[in-house]
């Protein structure tokens, strides 16, 4: 060991004994002289252990992208189990719709049907009203004219409805007024 090296070991116990990090000078010196010159207890240098820190760091790091990407792979997995319960939803509304559809389809033929029937009905009824209006008119061509007319009748005179007076018409009219006979 040189001079240089028993020098930093000596600085080294200094620092750890002010700082408190060793108990006595004695274990001062010793680990000082394990941190230096890399005899630790595990018999690794300070290099190798700066390597070591370096690579549990870098492992934290992966660790924690790795537990970042397990939470959005949580995500997604949550997401697509949504999607399919609302794909499964979709279906079954179409199958609903679907089955509706063919109820509505099957009513509107039948009604189809029974509306075709009305129309030949109301087409033979207006066969039948043609029918009956070409018999009657052929009856009718038969048959003389028996019908009555009346006579020219004299006019009827009819009375004038006399005009009635008001009341303001039957006080000027009133001729005990006009010459007081009853106050004589």
């Amino acid at each position: 060991m040189d001079a240089a090296t028993a020098e930093r070991i000596n600085n080294l116990a200094k620092n750890l004994k002010d700082l408190h990090l060793a108990s006595s000078t004695e274990d001062a010196l010793s680990k000082a002289r394990e941190i230096i010159l890399g005899t630790q207890g595990s018999g690794k240098p300070i290099k190798e252990m700066m390597v070591e820190a370096e690579a549990v760091k870098e492992a934290q790091t992966v660790q924690k992208m790795e537990e970042a990407a397990i939470e959005k792979a949580e995500e997604i997995k949550e997401t697509v189990s949504e999607v399919k319960e609302a794909q499964t939803k979709v279906e079954l509304n179409n199958a609903e719709l679907a089955e509706e559809a063919a109820k509505v389809s099957a009513q509107l033929q039948k009604h189809q049907h029974e509306l075709a029937k009305i129309r030949q009905e109301i087409e033979e009824a207006k066969a039948a009203l043609d029918e009956a209006k070409r018999t009657k008119e052929q009856f009718e061509r038969q048959i003389p004219d028996m019908t009555i007319k009346p006579q020219a009748a004299q006019p009827v005179q009819q009375e004038r409805p006399r005009p009635t007076l008001s009341e303001e018409d039957k006080k000027k009219s009133d001729l005990s007024r006009i010459f007081n006979f009853g106050k004589r």
